[in-house]
């Protein structure tokens, strides 16, 4: 049963992020045990109109409560993409998160306690596996996710850092677990976690997926896809882009233990796959 969307701001320092939170059709239904709603996070240089409320939609459909999100200087939302840095949106990941789950809160107060799913392509990703060390989240898919070293927090720009063209031979470096902010998140992380790959991708090497599988060892599950036809702009490839959405809805929707809070005590510590 399709829902229903709006189209919103979210306040951020002097500016306005746009929004778009989608609920399911009958309202009175709680979201599922294990998360109160699920965020998408999209990648540098992308804006929310491109994927992320096809999946938003689907989501609602599923009877799950989501909501998407420009980053500043990023689709609709104000500011500059040339100024901001990796402390910057992740701040902006943070506000969208906290947003999302007062949304859900409201009409569900037990929810309060709840954590959040949160679904992110490349940087949008990296940004997922960061807020899971800033906020309570139980799932993390990641599609085709990006890595950025440590060294970036220190101010730099991500335009500036993308026009260097030096990520791929950093991202291509076997990292141990410990190494960067992300993948210590992705270590201490407990919730269930999924990571879709482009086998053609031309901007994460497999080396980024593996440095990331090899970081989660103590997730309650652990799915790894690959999609090989592929490339890093995944909806570029049609049957690409209908397999991506269909096995981030089916994950999050249904698959076994979805009703479960890897947080409780009750909750599956099985995998998927690792």
């Amino acid at each position: 049963m399709r829902g229903t969307s709006t189209a919103i701001f979210i306040p951020w320092r002097d500016l306005r992020l746009a929004a778009r939170v989608f609920r399911p059709a009958d309202h009175g239904v709680r979201p599922r045990a294990g998360s109160s709603a699920v965020l998408l996070i999209h990648g540098w240089s992308g804006y929310q109109d491109a994927n992320d409320v096809v999946l938003g939609a689907a989501l609602a459909e599923a009877g799950l409560w989501a909501m998407t999100f420009d980053l500043a200087g990023h689709g609709l939302s104000e500011g500059s993409p040339e100024r901001y840095t990796l402390a910057d949106f992740l701040d902006q990941a943070c506000a969208a998160h906290d947003h999302l789950h007062a949304e859900v809160s409201g009409p569900y107060g037990s929810l309060a306690h709840r954590p959040v799913s949160v679904c992110g392509t490349s940087l949008g990703a990296y940004l997922g596996v960061l807020l899971s060390a800033e906020r309570a989240v139980n799932e993390l898919s990641l599609r085709v996710p990006a890595h950025y070293p440590d060294a970036m927090f220190s101010g730099i720009p991500v335009a500036e850092y993308v026009r260097a063209g030096q990520a791929w031979g950093w991202r291509s470096l076997a990292l141990a677990p410990d190494t960067t902010r992300a993948l210590r998140a992705l270590q201490s992380f407990r919730g269930h976690l999924q990571i879709i790959e482009a086998a053609r991708d031309e901007v994460i090497p497999r080396q980024t997926i593996v440095n990331y599988l090899q970081a989660a060892v103590r997730c309650a599950s652990v799915q790894h896809v690959v999609l090989p036809e592929a490339t890093h702009v995944i909806y570029e490839h049609r049957a690409s882009r209908r397999d991506a959405l269909r096995r981030v809805r089916a994950w999050i929707a249904e698959r076994p233990g979805a009703d479960q809070n890897p947080y409780s005590s009750t909750a599956s510590s099985s995998q998927d796959l690792r």
